[in-house]
């Protein structure tokens, strides 16, 4: 097992309740995996983050500060203390 630290903003993080949270993931999961899981423990973030089975693709992820694209989200393996931002798309205007 591993602990990954989760930073959210705008309606993500008031959907979990707190700017930053911690989650335990399994050794080799993915940002994808992460999301999930998150999705699982705060029911409330299902109706946002997935839609069909799948994770919307309007989101921006980051991982260590590095922007991951969509189509790597389901690749791109997490370390152990990792830091995953999820950016909500952004408003236009």
């Amino acid at each position: 097992m591993m602990k990954i630290n989760i930073r959210s903003f705008a309606f993500i993080r008031e959907a979990i309740g707190t700017k930053q949270v911690q989650l335990e993931v399994e050794d080799g999961s993915t940002i994808e995996g992460v999301v999930k899981t998150l999705v699982a423990e705060f029911d409330g973030l299902t109706s946002y983050l997935i839609q069909d089975g799948t994770i919307k693709k309007d989101f921006v992820f980051a991982l260590n500060g590095t922007q991951i694209q969509y189509d790597e989200i389901g690749r791109t393996k997490v370390g152990d203390n990792d830091t995953l931002v999820i950016l909500p798309p952004a408003g236009g205007g």
